[in-house]
């Protein structure tokens, strides 16, 4: 947490609990659940949205949209250079929306994990090809990646008081994992996103959708610049106004970011389930709740989660936990990231495909 931020105070908590619970509520909701004005809301609102980032974002169905969203991670025991020239080549490529670069491996290997959002088309099939040459020599790197099929995105404001984060690393997280293992294909799914078929959307839905992924509350007046930005020719603002009420609810599923709540780096876990099931993912995005803070994508064999722990946490202690709740059903690499992890979204490709 910032040292020029004072502790959380219990009407922002409520607020901010009450919000998570709920994204979709409007501020006016929020007063009446909570008994309060709504200009008191307001007010704890705008101060969270400019010291704590406070946003409503949207997973999105990137599949309805036609695009898909891969998940990998490429890595080497001993060479550190090709390493770092496929690290530069992420760096380079404009489809590619996330990267990390490992700063300490539980592996001890040097590692890279990235996620690349591709429209379906000549575009993916270029990506994927260039991709399969860091295989091959002079590079020999070890690459894995699939495309994601369920993305999860949460942040569990009932660990943390306004101060500090009541979590135990090892502790609540491994006894409920094992808990939940039996019970692994009836699990609730939580914020949970399945990405579904993959038609032509216009692209007046595509700029729609680039503007809810980054807020969910995004006004038509909001679409309106994003459009004539992307050198487009928008509609009218009633049309715009018409479109977002059908869509908002239709594209994707909204959830809460806040920042500088005290938690440190991302600690990115790499997941090979080698059972060849669904149940290992299904178990990890059902009990991403009992973490601070996690987003984590999945596709049939592999399992990204992208973690917040509090400050100081043990994240190799972590590692082992997680490897030991998974047994020999998976293959585990956790590591923390270099940097802060830029997320990109939508709106960031789109300037290349018009």
């Amino acid at each position: 947490m910032r040292r020029d931020l004072k502790p959380l105070g219990p009407s922002e908590l409520r607020v901010l609990r009450r919000l998570a619970l709920d994204p979709t509520e409007r501020q006016v909701g929020i007063a009446e659940q909570l008994g309060v004005s709504r200009s008191a809301v307001s007010q704890i609102w705008n101060r969270l949205t400019e010291e704590r980032s406070l946003r409503v974002r949207c997973l999105l169905d990137y599949r309805s949209l036609g695009f898909s969203i891969l998940i990998g991670w490429a890595w080497s025991e001993e060479d550190a250079a090709a390493v770092e020239k496929f690290s530069r080549w992420l760096d380079a490529n404009p489809f590619v929306i996330a990267k990390a670069d490992a700063l300490m491996s539980s592996k001890t290997d040097e590692r890279v994990y990235f996620e690349v959002l591709l429209p379906f088309g000549p575009h993916h099939s270029s990506f994927l090809e260039k991709l399969v040459r860091f295989e091959k020599r002079p590079y020999n790197l070890t690459v894995e990646y699939e495309p994601v099929s369920t993305i999860t995105a949460q942040t569990n404001l009932g660990l943390f008081n306004g101060n500090s984060w009541d979590f135990k690393a090892n502790f609540r997280f491994e006894a409920s994992i094992d808990a939940a293992r039996e019970f692994s294909e009836i699990l609730p799914a939580e914020t949970r996103l399945n990405q579904g078929s993959h038609p032509e959307p216009s692209t007046d839905i595509l700029v729609i959708g680039a503007c809810l992924e980054n807020d969910y509350y995004s006004s038509a007046a909001q679409v309106h610049d994003c459009m004539l930005t992307l050198g487009l020719s928008p509609p009218s603002l009633r049309t715009i106004r018409r479109r977002l009420s059908h869509y908002r609810d239709q594209l994707g599923t909204p959830y809460i970011e806040i920042q500088n709540v005290g938690l440190g780096p991302s600690i990115i876990a790499c997941v090979d389930d080698l059972t060849g099931g669904s149940g290992i993912s299904r178990l990890l995005h059902s009990q991403g709740h009992l973490l601070p803070r996690a987003r984590i994508l999945s596709g049939s064999r592999l399992v990204a989660m992208d973690i917040s722990l509090p400050s100081g946490s043990d994240w190799f202690g972590f590692s082992i936990s997680l490897s030991n709740m998974l047994k020999s059903d998976a293959q585990v690499c956790t590591f923390i990231t270099k940097a802060r992890i830029i997320r990109k979204g939508l709106e960031d490709v789109l300037p290349y495909l018009f």
